[in-house]
């Protein structure tokens, strides 16, 4: 099944990853997982910040059965636009943060450098689909924040 084949592929991936990485953030299992269509799977965990001086962290683990980018944002109203994304593109192997100006392509822009905050960035596709593995900050600065206890809007794409 699609589930089967996306889970054996993440399992795959997220051991390869470990390999090469390291020590990690992120738990292995994250805590929740959502079917958001038929073909992509998220899912998510907050970990909280053991002390004052650190930040909670936002744990995110996308899995899609079709090939090219896949992308998660959180944004100010459903219509996406003035939301933030991080967009992984297996070809280029980058995951990367963005400012979603408006609907169209030409909106979408790449974040500078000094905001390219994310952790345990992971982009990866073979012939069973796409994985998405990132850490983000709840909260950063000039950037909407995640409400750890309360309601946000996620978004996501998917190539086709």
């Amino acid at each position: 099944t699609i589930q089967a084949m996306i889970t054996i592929s993440f399992i795959l991936s997220f051991f390869l990853h470990r390999l090469v990485c390291g020590q990690t953030i992120c738990p292995d299992v994250l805590t929740t997982t959502e079917g958001i269509t038929s073909s992509l799977v998220l899912s998510y965990q907050i970990i909280s910040a053991a002390s004052a001086d650190e930040r909670d962290i936002l744990c995110i683990h996308m899995a899609s059965d079709s090939d090219g980018f896949l992308g998660f944002a959180v944004a100010p109203t459903i219509d996406m636009v003035g939301g933030e994304a991080i967009i992984g593109i297996p070809d280029d192997n980058s995951v990367r943060k963005y400012f979603l100006g408006g609907k169209s392509a030409g909106a979408v822009e790449m974040k500078p450098d000094e905001d390219q905050t994310l952790m345990e960035t992971f982009i990866t596709q073979d012939e069973n689909g796409t994985i998405l593995r990132f850490a983000k900050y709840l909260q950063e600065d000039g950037e909407i924040e995640i409400v750890k206890n309360g309601d946000n809007i996620f978004l996501y794409a998917q190539s086709s």
